[in-house]
């Protein structure tokens, strides 16, 4: 069972320490995007024109975009409509997971509008994998074919592995993930990138759930790091099983997760060094590599003499994974981590980015784009995609057919912004136009039928007998005359055919 401990609002230069089983984190938060993944690819998400489009969501100049009517969106541009419109189904968390502060929200509230977390990731990540177009060509015997990226919603537990025969199945169930998937080749789709969100109240706050108590609160911030963390070491357990490598030689490893606590989304990465993990294994690691020899060297008989010994420290800390900290000045500044302890590993994540906002929600995405593009482009050290990579292997362009690639990508992405624009303002010409008829055809027909019911009630005597009428009177008013009285007898005399 995880025992984190004492939460604390994380600070820049400061660390969570997460102990899981005989495991443990030291998770650093609020770190720059360039601690998870290397500059170039942000770079590249930069350029791109997925992060440069400005969406419906913040035209003219809006930053929050729940003070937009979400349900008069576009019907030409539909990128990311999906996603507003199922985050304002989340939780409304007043603050963020980082800021560890207890909340009390209606437990059957908490439990109902807990899914729609991952609904959002999953559509998030599918308008941003559909534009992006990240695949990989390939060519076998059996043809040419390709794989690529695909967003699952799907909720699933998975077993890890804190040594040798020391397995658990005490992770939380992922909200989704992200899984390589193949086209017209041979392969087998596996998830690489898992996604974690606020399922349910706490275990620590379930039992007052099913005691039909109003409040629940939401996970503290340790205990949410620790479910992370044992997410984390499933997905590496899964990564080393694909790569099948000698116990004492284990690769370096990294886990990516992809988190969202009600609107605030963030990122985690974790770096396993294979030192360490061949050691929680076997008990000794062999981090010889063919490049790289730590055998003594010819000048130096001796193992144990200096020379072997400084090269294989450096060896070792070229393992470590490098954390970034904050000088006395203020500026980031990057440094070895010393942590030689086989049994401690570090986790770095980004800063929580309010999705309702326009600026988090550029940096989200530009975050998310430069990630999916670092996952493709063979770099990323996790199992599954090493393999894959190296059955099929992919040759990186040029920085000058990138930034071609790029600049051409601009030119579609403003003339499709422009047509797209052209087209809503047509569309609404349209509607307007055909609102006018549909008002102007309605009062039409309404004058139609107060003309027609005023003809009807003026002949409402129409289908009376013309002589009816003389009879009907039969008690005059004694008021009336007696020349009246004289012309009806006189009358009726007459059409009785009588002389008088």
């Amino acid at each position: 069972m995880a025992s984190p401990s004492p939460a604390h609002n994380p600070k820049l230069s400061e660390s969570i320490t997460i102990t899981v089983h005989n495991l443990t984190a030291n998770v650093f938060l609020n770190r720059p995007e360039e601690d998870l993944i290397p500059s170039q690819f942000l770079t590249k998400a930069d350029q791109s024109s997925i992060v440069e489009k400005t969406i419906w969501a913040f035209r003219n100049d809006v930053e929050d975009a729940r003070q937009v009517d979400l349900q008069k969106w576009s019907n030409i541009d539909i990128r990311y409509r999906g996603v507003f419109q199922t985050l304002a189904k989340v939780p409304k968390f007043k603050r963020g997971l980082y800021e560890d502060v207890m909340e009390n929200l209606s437990a059957s509230k908490l439990e109902e509008s807990a899914r729609f977390q991952g609904y959002v990731v999953y559509a998030l990540l599918s308008d941003v994998l559909e534009m992006v177009g990240l695949r990989r060509w390939v060519w076998d015997e059996d043809g040419e074919g390709f794989f690529y990226l695909r967003p699952r919603l799907l909720s699933y537990h998975m077993d890890y592995l804190t040594g040798y025969r020391e397995r658990y199945k005490d992770a939380p169930a992922t909200a989704g993930f992200v899984s390589l998937d193949f086209h017209g080749v041979e392969g087998c789709s596996k998830a690489i990138l898992p996604v974690s969100t606020v399922l349910h109240p706490s275990p620590s706050q379930y039992l007052q759930v099913l005691t039909k108590k109003q409040t629940a609160n939401p996970e503290p911030l340790a205990e949410s790091l620790a479910g992370k963390f044992k997410q984390m070491l499933s997905q590496l357990t899964q990564h080393i099983q694909h790569l099948r490598p000698p116990g004492d030689k284990f690769p370096d490893q990294e886990v990516f997760l992809i988190g969202l606590h009600g609107s605030r989304m963030h990122f985690l990465r974790g770096f396993f060094p294979g030192r360490k993990t061949s050691y929680l294994w076997c008990g000794r690691s062999d981090p010889a590599t063919p490049d790289r020899q730590t055998s003594p060297s010819a000048t130096s008989p001796r193992f144990y003499s200096k020379e072997n010994i400084d090269r294989l420290m450096e060896d070792v800390l070229e393992s470590f994974s490098s954390v970034s900290t904050v000088s006395a000045s203020g500026s980031a500044t990057f440094q070895i981590d010393p942590e030689v302890n086989n049994r401690t590993f570090n986790v770095v994540g980004t800063k929580e980015y309010n999705l309702w906002l326009a600026a988090d929600f550029r940096a989200a995405v530009r975050m998310l784009v430069g990630l999916l593009m670092y996952l493709m482009s063979g770099k990323a050290k996790c199992g599954f995609l090493q393999k894959t990579f190296e059955q099929y292997p992919y040759s990186e362009e040029t920085e000058a057919e990138v930034e071609a690639e790029m600049a051409r990508r601009r030119q579609v992405a403003l003339r499709e912004q422009m047509e797209m624009i052209i087209k809503e303002r047509r569309l609404e010409r349209e509607q307007r136009k055909e609102n006018r008829i549909t008002r102007e055809r309605f009062f039409d027909r309404e004058a139609r039928r107060s003309i027609i019911g005023d003809r009807i009630s003026g002949f409402a005597e129409v289908g009376r007998e013309g002589w009816n009428w003389v009879w009907e009177d039969k008690n005059m008013d004694p008021s009336e005359n007696e020349e009246d009285k004289e012309d009806v007898i006189l009358n009726t005399a007459c059409m009785s055919g009588r002389p008088d």
